[in-house]
């Protein structure tokens, strides 16, 4: 987080910002974004979710965005962030670095511009953002003015992932993953994907890519799965993953609890399936060699 928010800052006192956010404007615009929130997503794109947080945080700032607006940039980064790192872990399961990080700015972009164009027409949550409960990065005021806000910010992120690391830690004590797993198991085996990675896949989509990854790196020691078998469930956990962890840590900046747990999640599974359906007409063909490590 500290590098992008001193970049931001950075950029923003020369003028960099600007010029970026002048050549990313068209592309933006098409989800009622701002030029600069496109230096934001870029940021999380290739650093990673916590990286795109630091950044949006420097980004408010300086840019007056609306709720909505705030709700469009968040669930884009959720649904794509960390692509060089996450994606590697993706191509040693035994799926494509290429197609799978395609499908996730996809998804991303799709859902960002439906948000936008549906919130725009029933004129909701137009209100003007706010960062929740995280204090927000100071415009101006010089070094010292922006390292005071910057320190506050990440003591406040510190305090609030030890608070997610303990309610997590009790939601696996009192069963909640496993009745969790049981719900969505279901219905990924339904949609085509093997019955020994089904649960594999809820795994990573309540704790992490790299965690439900390596048990897929895992499981593709014991078993040789066909590159079409292992598609839909890499591409699904591309798409979503670490929904509890990162669902909290927006809601905490000011993100609406519908938009960002409940039709992401739904919007999730309706491209899961519909990749699924997609990767019927995929080849049978095994894989090459089996899954390297990292």
């Amino acid at each position: 987080m500290v590098p992008a928010m001193i970049f931001v800052q950075v950029a923003d006192a020369y003028g960099l910002s600007a010029v970026l956010g002048d050549l990313l404007a068209p592309v933006m615009g098409l989800v009622g974004l701002p030029g600069e929130a496109g230096l934001v997503w870029a940021i999380a794109l290739l650093t990673g979710f916590y990286g795109g947080v630091g950044a949006l945080v420097a980004l408010v700032a300086q840019v007056e965005l609306t709720a909505l607006q705030l709700n469009v940039l968040l669930s884009m980064i959720l649904f794509a962030h960390a692509i060089p790192v996450e994606q590697s872990i993706v191509k040693a399961s035994g799926s494509s670095f290429t197609l799978t990080s395609v499908i996730r700015l996809v998804v991303a972009f799709l859902f960002g511009f439906l948000l936008h164009h549906i919130g725009s027409f029933f004129g909701a949550l137009d209100e003007p953002a706010a960062l929740g409960l995280l204090p927000q990065t100071e415009s101006g005021g010089g070094v010292v003015a922006a390292a005071r806000s910057i320190a506050e910010t990440l003591i406040f992120m510190a305090l609030m992932l030890l608070f997610l690391l303990a309610v997590l830690d009790g939601l696996k004590r009192i069963g909640i993953f496993d009745r969790m797993t049981a719900l969505f198991t279901p219905f990924f085996e339904r949609i085509g994907i093997a019955h020994t990675l089904a649960p594999l896949v809820v795994i990573g989509m309540l704790l992490g890519l790299t965690y439900g990854g390596g048990l897929i790196v895992e499981e593709s020691r014991k078993r040789s799965f066909t590159k079409r078998e292992l598609l839909t469930p890499l591409a699904g956990l591309s798409i979503i993953h670490a929904l509890i962890e990162d669902t909290l840590v927006v809601l905490a900046l000011g993100a609406d609890l519908w938009i960002v747990l409940l039709w992401r999640t739904l919007f999730a599974l309706a491209a899961i399936a519909a990749i699924a359906a997609l990767v019927r007409y995929w080849p049978q063909k095994a894989i090459a060699e089996p899954p390297h490590s990292l």
